[in-house]
């Protein structure tokens, strides 16, 4: 009876050890699942294929094939057979020879149907602008990604496409062209055109803006306006910065692009502009076509007085025949007798305008209301005359008020704008300034009251 009462005990101890060897298998089996749970990655749900990647070029072919300076739509699709926890995010590339501007990547997301399966998909479309012919070679893109897997939960990491390879060319029609557009839509307008038949006077102004739009690409695109300032002497060209921007509407971009030309006649005589062409590649018709600035031409005069050049090309004008001479004789024997008739009234309007300044308080007198009115660019106009007229010749110097009415008359910057102020005191004082500046009488600088402006003498 004692031998057994020993054994129970030992049956016991054994039976004890084998729980304590379970629990600890389980603990290790559980460890081990967990640790495979943790170590999966992107590229083994690739490899079960549970993700996928690809990348698509636009089709082409040799009726319309891809051309320098055309929209190249480059669309990476990301697929998974559950869904994107955080989405896909395409990482930052670089390409020679081609223009990206911000915001050209466009991501949708959709889904379709594998072997019975939904799967959620994320498609960037990656807009390039190749600005040269040859071959590009695309390098390998990296686009993170993070997928809620079915038993792993949140699974993040990086996709990379393969390298790839496209052609550019250039049609035959823009070899040798330097600035073009390629667009489906392109148009070029113009507000405020030259006249030719109109007589403009010294001071006076012409502001011409010039608006080119064009589809499907954006307005750093467009090729700004040329202008040549140095077959336009005698005139001042203030040219504002050009205004860019693009508009969306239902998914169709168009770049715009806003030019403006202020002229300011400072000499008298025959201007003229020639004509600028914008070509245009339109990739509807794969055609060359082109937007035309016309020519134009104009006159300065100094107030209906004739300039040598006018007079030599109306004499030339005139067949030295016998008609013409004799129909040029009854002409000048008409004036004469009119003249004649009105010397005495000119005589007398002459002698009053004269004495009582009467030109001078009138070109004093609009200067003064157009800054009361803050009609600044009126008030250039009127300065630049009355200067003319009390110095006699047709050239003003530069000074500061100059400055400070060409940036109300024209600055876009209305902060800087604001910080101008042109009082009628200060006007007044500006013209009695310019009379003794007329006369001799002073040398010094003014400066007006509450501004820092100053003319010089």
């Amino acid at each position: 009876m004692k031998a057994k009462e020993k054994e129970v005990p030992m049956t016991k101890h054994f039976f004890a050890l084998f729980l304590s060897l379970c629990l600890v298998s389980v603990t290790l089996s559980a460890t081990v699942s967990a640790n495979s749970q943790s170590d999966l990655t992107i590229a083994d749900l690739v490899k079960q294929n549970k993700l996928r990647i690809s990348l698509t070029l636009p089709k082409t072919n040799e009726e319309a094939p891809q051309i320098v300076g055309q929209p190249y739509v480059v669309s990476i699709e990301v697929a998974t057979d559950r869904w994107f926890d955080s989405g896909s995010k395409i990482a930052n590339f670089s390409l020679p020879h081609v223009v990206m501007p911000a915001n050209n990547i466009i991501t949708t997301n959709g889904s379709q149907n594998i072997a019975g399966t939904t799967w959620s998909t994320q498609t960037h479309d990656i807009t390039l602008y190749p600005n040269e012919a040859g071959r590009y070679d695309l390098p390998s893109i990296e686009i993170k990604v993070s997928v809620n897997t079915e038993h792993n939960g949140s699974i993040s990491g990086v996709l990379s496409t393969k390298p790839v390879s496209f052609d550019i060319t250039l049609p035959e029609a823009l070899e040798g062209v330097e600035n073009f557009i390629v667009s489906p839509e392109a148009s070029l307008t113009i507000d405020g055109q030259f006249d030719a038949e109109q007589k403009y006077a010294l001071g006076d102004a012409i502001t011409q803006t010039i608006t080119i739009k064009a589809d499907d690409i954006p307005a750093m695109m467009i090729p700004e306006i040329q202008l040549n300032e140095k077959t336009l002497e005698g005139i001042s060209i203030y040219h504002k910065p050009a205004q860019v921007f693009d508009t969306s509407n239902r998914g169709t971009l168009t770049g715009t692009r806003v030019e403006s030309f202020t002229y300011i006649f400072e000499k008298s005589g025959d201007y003229s502009l020639p004509e600028q062409v914008i070509y245009w590649w339109n990739s509807n018709t794969n055609t060359l076509e082109t937007l035309e600035v016309p020519a134009s031409r104009w006159t300065v005069s100094t107030g209906g007085v004739l300039t040598s050049e006018q007079a030599d090309k109306l004499f030339k004008e005139f067949t030295l025949n016998t008609s013409t001479l004799f129909k040029l004789l009854i002409f000048l024997i008409v004036i004469l007798v009119f003249a004649l008739l009105v010397i005495k009234r000119q005589k007398i309007s002459a002698f009053y305008k004269t004495v009582t300044h009467y030109e001078k308080r009138q070109l004093q007198q609009n200067f003064l209301t157009d800054i009361a009115k803050k009609d600044y660019l009126s008030a250039e106009k009127s300065l630049y005359r009355y200067a003319v007229f009390i110095n006699k010749v047709h050239k003003v110097k530069t000074s500061t008020i100059n400055t400070q009415l060409n940036l109300l008359a024209f600055s876009q910057d209305n902060k800087q704008k604001s910080l101008i102020n042109i009082s009628s005191s200060d006007a007044k004082k500006l013209i009695k300034h310019l009379s003794h500046i007329a006369k001799g009488t002073v040398k010094a600088p003014l400066f007006i009251p509450g501004e820092k402006v100053r003319l010089n003498g």
